[in-house]
C-alpha cells in the first residue's frame, strides 16, 4: 500500500493529515495490534475480555489486589515459570558478582517487590544484599509489586516475548482509533504493567525525575510515512505528540535503538525529557542487560521543540547522522 502513495502526497507540508496517510497509519496501527494480539499476546494468556469484578473492592489497594487475581487466572503456567526462570537467572549472575554496584540493585529489588511475591522466585539472597534493602527503610506495602506486577514488568522488558510491541500496538489503536476490543481483552496486562510502572517511578531506588532520554523509531514500515509527516509537522507549533502507552526508552544514547539498530532502518530518534521515569535495566533479561531501559508512566504528552541531527559511531567503522526530535513534557509550555 505504501508505493500506490504518490510521492507528491508524501512531500505535501500536512502530509499526515492528507486521507492516504491517515488510513495508512489507522490501518498499520490496527492490523498490528490484532496480530499482536493473537499471535504474540494468545500464545502467553488466556485472555478474556471480561472485566476484573469484585464486590469487596472499596480502594485503589483492593482493585490492585483484584486485578492481580485476574491476571494469575490469565497467565499460561508454562509461560509464568519461563519468565520467573529468566528472572532467576540474571538474578544469580549478580550474586556471583558480589560488586557493590550488583549488590546495590539487588537491594533496590528486594525493598521494590511485595514479599509473597518475593517469595515466589524462590531467590538465593546475599546478607549484604538484605543489610542495604533494610537501609532504603520501610517501603509501604502498596507501593511493592505484586505478582502481577512483576511478571507483566518481566514480560514487557524480555529480549524474546515481543510483549513490548503488543502492548504499545493495542494502547496507540485505542487512543488514535477508538478500537476498544482489543484494549478491553489487553487490560489485565495493562493494569498490571501500568501498576509496576506506577510504583518503581516512587521508588528511591529505580525512581528518576527530569532525565533525558534518548527513544530511537523505525519509519521505514507501514504506518511510517504517517508518524514521520506527523512529528514533522510538530516541530515548533506547539502541536501535542501523545504517547497513551508507557513510554519506553534509554537514559544512555548510544543504547537506543537509532544507535544500535540504524541499519535495522532506526533512522530517526525522540530526545525525550521525562519529568518522571522508572530504571528497569535490572528487570531485563541477560540478553538485553545493559540498554540502560528507562520508562516513563503511560499518558505522557509533549510538545516538538526542534529537529537535529547527532553523529553517532558505527561498530563497523564510520559514522552516521540520526535525525532527532526534540520533545519536551507539553505543561512546561502552557
Amino acid at each position: 500500500m505504501l508505493n500506490e502513495i504518490s510521492p507528491e502526497v508524501l512531500n505535501q507540508p500536512n502530509a499526515h493529515s492528507t486521507p492516504e496517510l491517515r488510513a495508512l497509519g489507522h490501518g498499520a496501527t490496527i492490523c498490528s495490534a490484532l496480530n499482536a494480539v493473537v499471535n504474540i499476546m494468545g500464545r502467553h494468556y488466556n485472555l478474556t475480555r471480561s472485566t476484573p469484578s469484585d464486590d469487596r473492592i472499596i480502594d485503589r489497594q483492593d482493585a490492585s489486589n483484584a486485578n492481580d487475581r485476574a491476571f494469575q487466572q490469565q497467565i499460561k503456567p508454562k509461560f509464568e515459570n519461563e519468565l520467573k526462570s529468566n528472572f532467576k537467572t540474571s538474578w544469580n549472575r549478580l550474586t556471583n558478582t558480589r560488586t557493590t554496584k550488583s549488590l546495590t540493585e539487588m537491594a533496590g529489588v528486594l525493598s521494590a517487590i511485595a514479599p509473597d511475591a518475593l517469595a515466589d522466585l524462590k531467590l538465593s539472597v546475599p546478607p549484604e544484599a538484605l543489610e542495604l534493602a533494610r537501609q532504603w527503610g520501610d517501603i509501604a506495602p502498596e507501593m511493592q509489586l505484586n505478582k502481577s506486577e512483576l511478571l507483566a514488568l518481566i514480560d514487557y522488558v524480555d529480549s524474546e516475548t515481543d510483549t513490548f510491541n503488543a502492548s504499545n500496538n493495542v494502547a496507540l489503536a485505542n487512543a488514535y482509533y477508538g478500537e476498544k476490543v482489543l484494549a478491553d481483552v489487553m487490560q489485565v496486562f495493562t493494569k498490571a504493567l501500568n501498576g509496576a510502572v506506577n510504583k518503581l517511578c516512587a521508588h528511591p531506588h529505580f525512581g528518576l525525575t527530569n532525565i533525558t532520554a534518548y527513544k530511537g523509531v523505525l519509519m521505514g514500515n507501514t504506518a511510517g510515512p504517517f508518524r514521520l509527516r506527523m512529528l514533522e509537522s510538530a516541530v515548533g507549533t506547539g502541536k501535542l505528540i501523545a504517547f497513551p502507552q508507557v513510554l519506553s526508552a534509554t537514559s544512555h544514547p548510544e543504547q537506543s535503538y537509532a544507535a544500535k539498530k540504524y541499519a535495522e532502518g532506526y533512522h530517526y530518534e525522540c530526545e525525550l525529557t521525562l519529568k518522571n521515569a522508572c530504571a528497569v535495566d535490572f528487570f531485563h533479561d541477560s540478553k538485553t542487560r545493559g540498554e540502560m531501559e528507562v520508562i516513563a508512566p503511560a499518558g505522557q504528552k509533549f510538545i516538538v521543540t526542534g529537529k537535529k541531527t547527532r553523529e553517532t559511531y558505527d561498530p563497523n567503522g564510520g559514522t552516521y547522522d540520526i535525525t532527532q526530535f526534540v520533545l519536551v513534557p507539553a505543561e512546561t509550555h502552557l
